[in-house]
């Protein structure tokens, strides 16, 4: 049986896996930190209604040949759906009317000289990140070593009962 230790040895036994095992004990590793950063979200998340803390999700993101990404996100997405306000909430907004969309809005506001007040954003989100991110490293580090280990264990069994039917 093999032992991994830092990260250096993970890529090296990473590398040394078929693509196919080592994206989803990667993806598997990624899902339980952003699972770890979720909660913290849903913790720290404004609160009138519960439906943004409802709305915090895991979910996979794009992949390629040489990249797994996985999300922590809001609903279907900044802006969208029952719970566009929390992407407000989270970048900040400008308040009162817009009477034109676009260059019209500005040229009246340049005109005029009126603009309205910029709400800065809480970012709630980033700050849930920042807390807990070093607990997110930490299980996706075990995730993964775990995962790497167990694939190795059962290699080495494959191995064995392939060569005593033999």
């Amino acid at each position: 049986m093999s032992s991994v230790e830092g990260i250096l040895e993970m890529k090296q036994a990473l590398a040394a896996m078929e693509q196919k095992v080592s994206r989803k004990l990667v993806a598997a590793a990624l899902r339980a930190g952003a699972k770890i950063v979720a909660t913290q979200c849903r913790a720290d998340a404004p609160s009138v209604s519960g439906a943004t803390k409802a709305a915090v999700k895991v979910r996979a993101g794009k992949r390629k040949r040489n990249r797994v990404m996985v999300l922590c996100s809001i609903g279907k997405g900044w802006f969208t759906g029952s719970t566009f306000y929390a992407a407000f909430v989270e970048f900040g907004h400008k308040a009162g009317k817009r009477f034109y969309t676009g260059k019209k809005q500005k040229a009246l506001e340049a005109l005029t000289g009126k603009t309205r007040p910029q709400v800065e954003g809480t970012h709630w989100m980033r700050h849930a990140f920042e807390r807990s991110s070093g607990r997110a490293v930490q299980v996706i580090e075990a995730d993964l070593m775990q995962g790497i280990e167990d694939t190795a264990k059962a290699k080495e069994i494959l191995g064995r009962t392939a060569t005593l039917q033999i």
